[in-house]
């Protein structure tokens, strides 16, 4: 998703609606996702060995990512869980059939893997991940591209909105 910035996009620069926007992105997406190369990840998810090979590999705590596409149908943010979205290259027409879906309008109820857990830990050893919209690490990042741990968390109850009756 990280190449689809439209800053730096050709195919989208030229869009101002947003739903054709949306649209390309997820045609675009589907096109890509033919030839994309799965990635082999050591995944940890609350102490399970989750490790394999993924085209996709999405945390989330809501249902949507990137352009309203829905991959974790059941997802709560409120629940104090993470939901990771796992799809194996087995699963790549899926994820290929929830992008036309998303495609023509239809409400996308993907049968993709999604596991729930609080501690998600992924040996890291310099791949590019996309963090809240932006990509890491950048062209000019610093930081040492060799084997480190992904260490992600969710705290049940962390933040708490005051109301006034």
């Amino acid at each position: 998703m990280y190449r689809l910035d439209a800053r730096g996009n050709v195919d989208l620069a030229h869009l101002n609606d947003s739903e054709e926007k949306v649209a390309s992105v997820l045609q675009i997406l589907k096109e890509r996702l033919r030839t994309f190369t799965p990635n082999k990840l050591k995944i940890t998810l609350d102490g399970q060995d989750l490790s394999g090979q993924y085209i996709l590999l999405e945390v989330m705590n809501i249902s949507y990512v990137g352009p309203n596409l829905c991959l974790a149908p059941h997802a709560h943010p409120g629940d104090g869980l993470l939901d990771i979205v796992f799809v194996s290259a087995d699963e790549q027409d899926r994820l290929s059939m929830c992008l036309a879906d998303s495609i023509d309008g239809k409400l996308a109820r993907p049968a993709l893997t999604v596991r729930k857990g609080q501690r998600l830990q992924i040996e890291w050893d310099g791949f590019t991940v996309h963090i809240d919209d932006e990509v890491w690490p950048d062209n000019a990042s610093a930081f040492p591209l060799s084997p480190n741990l992904i260490d992600i968390t969710v705290k049940r109850h962390a933040l708490q909105f005051l109301v006034s009756p």
